[in-house]
């Protein structure tokens, strides 16, 4: 079984500025591209649908959706292909709507840029179908669990995501973020789906003022056998509100 992630992605920045969270993921990278994955299947926070739909493209779009950053983001391109027949097995399997052209938002790019900066892993990404419960997130990553020897599932979203806060105080995390960071990462490590969606619908309200960036955390979740664990890859906040912790599965067996 491959691991899966759920990397907190924060600004399209850290993509020329690199750092601690990113040499992270170039280290995971090396060690997923050894792996030999079919295919790295990203849940975005940056594409919602009213029905739940996948990208099978053979060739992926770089999508700029994003405002008020330099030229050079701009001009990137991230050049990856996909795997259209793998990709329509998939889309079978959880009844999402198979579609091309649409390409890769920023919350798939920036991070697969570090993972596999020479684009030679073939990608796919699923929407977020805002329609759903919180729990029907969590049992779409459990129908993805049966992929995972062949696939590599990519949660990219944000563990605290609140960009207005972090505008009007964009030095030091204020500290209702640093408590909703610690309590939801003790029970995402305890693998406690129910519990941390109860405290996100309690006490989320600053940190998930909209649910988008938590719901790719339900993915990973979802998609994890009762064997596995869930280890910390990164932790701490990019700016203000903005978290970066991440996580990687560990321990899974065929």
């Amino acid at each position: 079984m491959l691991p899966a992630l759920f990397v907190s992605h924060g600004s399209p920045q850290l993509l020329l500025e690199g750092g601690e969270w990113a040499n992270k993921l170039k280290k995971v990278g090396q060690k997923l591209r050894a792996l030999s994955p079919e295919l790295v299947l990203v849940v975005s926070a940056h594409w919602l649908t009213e029905e739940t739909q996948i990208e099978c493209s053979s060739d992926m779009k770089t999508l700029h959706d994003f405002s008020g950053f330099g030229r050079e983001l701009y001009e990137f391109e991230y050049p990856a292909r996909g795997n259209p027949e793998l990709c329509m097995e998939i889309a079978k399997s959880i009844e999402a709507e198979p579609i091309k052209g649409r390409g890769l938002d920023h919350g798939a790019w920036a991070i697969l840029a570090h993972l596999f900066p020479r684009a030679d892993v073939p990608v796919s990404q699923v929407s977020i179908d805002y329609s759903l419960p919180m729990e029907g997130f969590f049992r779409l990553g459990e129908a993805l669990r049966s992929f995972r020897d062949r696939v590599v599932l990519l949660a990219s979203g944000g563990l605290v995501h609140n960009l207005m806060d972090a505008f009007m105080s964009p030095k030091e995390p204020p500290e209702w973020a640093v408590d909703f960071k610690e309590k939801a990462k003790s029970l995402i490590v305890s693998k406690d789906w129910k519990a941390l969606i109860e405290y996100v619908e309690k006490e989320g309200k600053l940190a998930h003022p909209t649910k988008e960036h938590f719901v790719p955390l339900l993915y990973f979740l979802g998609s994890l056998a009762e064997w596995e664990e869930v280890e910390l890859l990164h932790d701490g906040f990019e700016f203000g509100s903005i978290a970066l912790t991440s996580f990687i599965s560990v321990g899974g067996q065929a």
